[in-house]
């Protein structure tokens, strides 16, 4: 494992394989979870989809440690409006990969509603379930304790995308997307939102990403919702692969 800092707040880690990739995922938000069970006696932790979380899930659900289980909500980061159970469903996904083989409450999953099949209503929707259990906790929550994000070749995380980013709601927890480069309407989290989580996660695997990942972490995307996470988050971890890493690995040797 090679561990480098990479300004205040933010980390670059890099495993060999996707698999030392996906436990040591695991391991980190166990350890953000009892941190924050510890010291308020409660976890909330927002998922993206994709390929590469599955591994992250798998790794979580198999893990031994299931202190965490009772004292968590989990949301979605963002959403395709398809079906619950449509094969590119991040909730689906979700729910297949960690939900039900750790055991995970269903009712503490709390999914985007995708059957309002309207994405502003069902962003507005999911805004008020969010802005409730935030406001009900005591104290009430600012924010996220823990977001796991993925990064896309254009630079898009989460349903936040290049051409698109200057024009989102700014005070929106959550908010409908779009991209003529990716199908379906989307839902998701709001930038500013995402940024105000106490530990946000970028998983990245494959060499499909070496480039953007490179860009990042060198100030050379300023317009790609990415970098402008990792510029503006509190804390931040980005976990590579060694494929994911090579350019930048080159570019700092």
């Amino acid at each position: 494992m090679i561990v480098k800092e990479a300004g205040p707040g933010k980390t670059v880690v890099i495993h060999e394989t996707p698999e030392d990739l996906a436990a040591y995922a695991a391991e980190f938000f166990l350890e953000c979870a009892s941190s924050g069970i510890r010291e308020r006696g409660r976890f909330s932790a927002a998922f993206s989809g994709g390929k590469t979380p599955v591994g992250f899930f798998n790794a979580l659900a198999q893990n031994h440690n299931k202190t965490w289980i009772a004292k968590s909500r989990l949301f979605q980061v963002d959403e395709r409006m398809v079906s619950a159970d449509a094969a590119d469903s991040n909730q689906r996904l979700i729910r297949e990969s960690l939900i039900k083989p750790a055991g995970f409450p269903q009712e503490r999953f709390y999914s985007v509603p995708v059957h309002l099949k309207d994405a502003a209503k069902a962003a507005e929707s999911y805004e008020e379930t969010l802005q409730g259990l935030m406001a009900a906790a005591v104290p009430p929550e600012k924010g996220l304790d823990f977001v796991l994000l993925g990064v896309g070749e254009d630079g898009h995380t989460a349903s936040l995308f290049p051409e698109g980013v200057q024009d989102y709601p700014q005070e929106a927890r959550v908010h409908a997307a779009r991209s003529d480069r990716h199908p379906h309407d989307r839902i998701s989290l709001g930038l500013p939102f995402i940024c105000a989580a106490k530990n946000i996660l970028f998983l990245i695997s494959g060499e499909s990403k070496a480039d953007v990942v490179r860009n990042i972490l060198c100030d050379q995307a300023p317009e790609a919702p990415a970098s402008m996470v990792w510029k503006k988050a509190q804390q931040a971890v980005m976990a590579l692969d060694h494929s994911a890493s090579g350019a930048y690995l080159e570019l700092i040797a």
